[in-house]
């Protein structure tokens, strides 16, 4: 079990992991304890089929740091209802 933390902003996870669990395994639980959670999905390969969470943003690796830093704005934004 995947627990997340009490007042997260944004979860973005390195989706190619090395333990038994993927990162989509994770963004799923993460939207199971709070299914407002924004989801940033970074990957440049990923053994398992894709399985992106509803509302989630998706950044193929290699990305630019102003990449992250506005999908962050972005799905923020999405969280508090902002255009």
């Amino acid at each position: 079990m995947v627990q997340a933390p009490d007042r997260a902003g944004a979860h973005h996870r390195h989706w190619a992991c090395p333990e038994k669990i993927d990162g989509w395994q994770i963004a799923e639980s993460c939207r199971e304890h709070d299914p407002h959670l924004p989801v940033i999905c970074a990957t440049g390969f990923s053994p398992v089929k894709p399985r992106p969470v509803a509302g989630s943003l998706m950044l193929q690796k290699p990305y630019h740091p102003d990449d992250i830093v506005k999908a962050v704005k972005d799905v923020t934004a999405a969280k508090r209802g902002v255009n």
